[in-house]
């Protein structure tokens, strides 16, 4: 169904007057219900997919220094704790997701296990998948560096090297 301007006729106003006397916003909400379900169906398929993709990665995504570790965590944060909000991390050896609390109220759990589903519910599909790619990303990066600064790093020992055989 096409959504229309204001009618400039008075046949489309007869035309609107009598659909909106047949019209039910009740099927019209329940078709909308039925999308969305389906719509939540095909982001969980696929983030399904995506998270048991990553599952070999995962021993190598999970340096966390936006908790200020220098270690390997068992998890790797995919998406940043907010006021109202806790943070979904992702566990390094099974890759499920979970929240974490980082300020649990009386007697919550600082990390509980949550289903890819209600994830996408609380924290949005995109906003996951960004994440993961973040964590990705993030850990790509600090591998090229490392190996730049270890390519620097040889290519003066091999100078050295060559200035001490030329003396």
């Amino acid at each position: 169904m096409e959504t229309m301007g204001t009618p400039k006729s008075k046949a489309e106003v007869e035309e609107v007057l009598s659909e909106a006397k047949s019209y039910s916003f009740e099927d019209a909400e329940r078709e909308i219900d039925d999308l969305r379900a389906k719509v939540l169906q095909e982001e969980v398929k696929l983030l399904r997919a995506d998270l048991y993709d990553l599952r070999p990665q995962l021993k190598y995504l999970t340096n966390t220094p936006e908790l200020g570790s220098l270690y390997l965590k068992p998890y790797a944060v995919v998406i940043e704790a907010q006021k109202y909000q806790k943070a979904l991390i992702i566990t390094r050896d099974d890759g499920k997701l979970q929240e974490f609390d980082p300020n649990p109220s009386f007697g919550g759990k600082v990390v509980e296990p949550i289903s890819p589903e209600s994830a996408i519910r609380l924290y949005g599909f995109d906003a996951i998948r960004e994440g993961l790619v973040n964590i990705f990303l993030r850990k790509r990066d600090d591998m090229v560096v490392r190996a730049a600064k270890l390519t620097q790093r040889l290519e003066r020992l091999q100078q050295s090297q060559a200035f001490l055989k030329a003396q």
